[in-house]
């Protein structure tokens, strides 16, 4: 065994994997190609040599990089076999998919681990193995801390997760594994958008961390150690969770048991309720910290019996002793327009004009050359104007699409990818309320948001051709 086995086994052990991973009949390894899941079936080929476990490998090619995907799942397919191991490969058209809504990086995820997921199910106790790093921990923490995230979030990525999904390689950086591979004849590929600011993560990578290895040396080490004791301290926690006694189908509890919880505790025990109220509901709701200080609020109060609503279609109840969450009987019946309308383009260029109601009011798109801010007159003398927007003609990526919001919606203004979901959480904006908000998008993703800033990049320059976007409510008696 040599010093790099001991070190791999010496990390294991020490982010509480080694029982785990012994105790498997089957691991999976998520191999892209790249140093650290070369590395990572390296390492894992090496210790379960002489073990009963059965040592797979998974591959999707996303189809987002053509040739160089291809390029990629060929040496996947070719290491895999000079190692014995057997591969599972996936093609999945992501950029095809990201169209019908959700950013690239989330379908590409939500995809690998789907991916994941039906090769876990096909029988055994099965391990996937990710090769996450303590680079990608690092910049967990700093995407979490931009974010506002609790203690959660600020423990970064876990070693183990759902009990199925472990990573091995977290302590090691990506300079580490890049030089181990070099010194132990390991080959790899290098992924090309690792070098891309586009995208938030990349841009942590690039940008961010190098300013914070100007403040110390090893930053990745500092994160590690806080997110160890965070850890720590959220499992203590959990553990006082787990004392708090709920009824049967965990969605109530006694109210003293309720008003006489520290805060932390109560967020976590109404969390617990609150998942048990809406496992059944599609899209799965969050409750989130506005909610949370609401329920406090009133509770803290001892004001008698109350009712609040919160998204997933469920009350947070209070009446006599007991609190909890409880289905809405009554069904909240809102007029949404269209689902979708697509806007046409060829008739915009040639007839300058094309507009759409909402329940929110009429929608118009002029076309202009330069900036002319010009309202159309046959509507002022029977509408207000509410919102005025310009976009660039020439940056709209395929079609324009009016639409109202879908799972996963994100948009990206400020240098930030932004949930839409976050975004109405934060402005309050109550859940019945939410599918009546218009959004135009285009193959691209979401470029503007009813009462919202408009997407990075998007806006038209002076001398530009711009779409001007109305929104026009009707006046009060009309």
């Amino acid at each position: 065994m040599d010093e790099l086995d001991k070190r791999f086994l010496s990390e294991t052990e020490a982010l509480g994997l080694r029982r785990t991973i012994d105790s498997a009949e089957r691991i999976i390894i998520a191999y892209s190609g790249g140093a650290d899941s070369s590395l990572l079936l390296y390492l894992m080929s090496r210790y379960l040599k002489d073990r009963p476990q059965t040592l797979e490998a998974a591959h999707l090619n996303h189809m987002i990089r053509g040739a160089d995907a291809d390029r990629d799942e060929k040496f996947c397919r070719e290491s895999a076999d000079a190692l014995g191991i057997k591969l599972h490969v996936r093609r999945v058209d992501i950029p095809l998919l990201a169209k019908s809504g959700g950013s690239v990086e989330e379908v590409a995820r939500r995809e690998r681990y789907a991916f994941f997921d039906e090769l876990c199910a096909q029988g055994g106790r099965t391990l996937t193995a990710t090769a996450h790093n303590a680079d990608d921990n690092l910049e967990t923490v700093i995407f979490n801390l931009v974010r506002g995230a609790g203690a959660r979030g600020m423990c970064g990525i876990p070693p183990i997760r759902d009990g199925r999904y472990i990573r091995p390689l977290l302590t090691f950086s990506g300079k580490e594994i890049r030089k181990i591979c070099d010194e132990h004849g390991i080959k790899y590929v290098t992924d090309l958008t690792n070098f891309e600011t586009d995208y938030t993560r990349n841009h942590i990578r690039r940008n961010i961390v190098p300013e914070l290895e100007k403040i110390t040396p090893s930053p990745q080490l500092s994160v590690r150690r806080m997110t160890s004791s965070l850890r720590l301290d959220c499992e203590y926690i959990d553990c006082a969770v787990e004392e708090v006694p709920l009824s049967a189908d965990m969605c109530s509890t006694k109210r003293e048991n309720a008003e006489r919880l520290h805060t932390a505790i109560l967020f976590r025990v109404l969390q617990k309720m609150y998942g048990a109220a809406t496992k059944n509901n599609a899209g799965r709701p969050s409750l989130e910290a506005v909610h949370v200080k609401d329920i406090e609020k009133c509770l803290r109060r001892r004001s008698g019996n109350f009712e609040i609503s919160v998204p997933g279609g469920v009350r947070f109840y209070a009446r006599g002793d007991t609190v909890g969450f409880k289905h809405i009987n009554k069904t909240v019946q809102t007029e949404v327009f269209q689902s979708e309308y697509v806007f046409d383009i060829e008739k915009l260029e040639t007839e300058r004009i094309c507009e759409t109601d909402t329940a929110l009011g009429k929608i118009i798109l002029t076309l202009n050359d330069g900036t002319d801010d010009s309202i159309p007159e046959y509507n002022e003398n029977i509408y207000n104007l509410s919102i005025h927007k310009v976009v660039s003609f020439d940056k709209i990526k395929g079609k324009l699409i009016l639409r109202t919001r879908r799972d996963g919606d994100i948009i990206v203004f400020g240098g930030m990818s932004r949930r839409v979901k976050k975004l109405f959480s934060e402005r309050k904006i109550p859940p019945e309320k939410r599918g009546l908000i218009p959004m135009l998008s285009d193959d691209r993703g979401i470029l503007w948001i009813y009462g919202f800033p408009m997407r990075d990049g998007i806006s038209a320059q002076h001398g530009e051709r711009g779409i001007h976007i109305f929104v026009l409510d009707k006046k009060c008696g009309s």
